[in-house]
């Protein structure tokens, strides 16, 4: 009984390990210059800007997210790349906040 308890215990922490780094969606900060970046899976916030996101690309192996979005009437496609639970955009590092 031991046993099987601790296979289960072992299976669960497997499986709740691989949970944090999964997707972008989240909220994250550029420490040098202060910005928030407010990411989420139907909008998307920055520096004032609140874009409605109509889809997602995404490359899961070179983690690259393109979010499709409606900014002020015009379309956009805005890019960002996972590094490890940072996330670039813009040329810019954000870290999550």
């Amino acid at each position: 009984m031991k046993k099987l308890f601790m296979a289960a215990i072992l299976g669960m922490a497997f499986l709740l390990a691989g949970c944090g780094d999964d997707g972008i969606y989240g909220d994250y900060k550029n420490e040098q210059f202060g910005l928030i970046l407010k990411i989420t899976e139907k909008n998307i916030e920055f520096k004032g800007m609140n874009a409605a996101v109509e889809s997602w690309s995404n490359n899961e192996k070179e983690k690259t997210y393109t979010a499709h979005v409606i900014s002020s009437g015009h379309k956009m496609n805005l890019r960002f790349t996972k590094k490890g639970s940072d996330v670039v955009y813009l040329g810019t590092l954000f870290k999550p906040d």
